[in-house]
Order: C-alpha cells, then sequence, then structure tokens
C-alpha cells in the first residue's frame, strides 16, 4: 500500500512518504535495524534524484531537500548502526531478505 501510495505521489513528496511510513515502521511497530534498513536503502536510491531537480532552498526544510534527506539518511544510519555506505549496497541487490 505505502509503494503504491510513494509511486504515485509527485516529485520530492515521495521522500516524505517514505520517510513517514520508515519512522512509523521504527517508533510504532518496532522493525528491526535490519527490516528498517531496506526502507533506509529505498530514501538512498532517491536521494540523487532529489538531489539534482530539488535541491533549492526550501522554506519548509530551511534548507534543499536533498539536503535534508541526507541528514535524514546520515542520522538514521548512525542509529541503526550502519551506515550510507552499507544501505547503499543493498540498493543493488545485497540485501538479505529473510
Amino acid at each position: 500500500m505505502i509503494r503504491r501510495k510513494a509511486m504515485q505521489t509527485p516529485g520530492p513528496a515521495r521522500h516524505v512518504v517514505l520517510a513517514e511510513y520508515y519512522l512509523t515502521a521504527k517508533d510504532t511497530w518496532g522493525w528491526s535495524p535490519e527490516r528498517l534498513q531496506l526502507l533506509l536503502a529505498g530514501l538512498a536510491d532517491l536521494l540523487p534524484w532529489l538531489k539534482q531537480w530539488h535541491n533549492d532552498p526550501n522554506p519548509e526544510y530551511g534548507m534543499g531537500l536533498g539536503d535534508y534527506f541526507a541528514g535524514f539518511l546520515d542520522e538514521e544510519c548512525r542509529k541503526n548502526r550502519t551506515t550510507p555506505a552499507a544501505v547503499e549496497g543493498m540498493r543493488f541487490g545485497n540485501a538479505n531478505l529473510r
């Protein structure tokens, strides 16, 4: 369901939908760090596009959306004791989905 909503959401709002889903999974549903990494991989996948096309200063976020979500990704990786590089590896099919 969230995937359909995220794919139907235009432009940079996809990051917002995915980040909100991530926070709900972490804070409400108690997902494990390993499972949360899959959502972080989804954010990492959209980040280059967001930085290229939607990184003009955004008054709602106080900076460009690409920079904001790059910081969000870095912080959540730190909290999950992983790195953006490890999450990046998951983007290319190295994820253990068991």
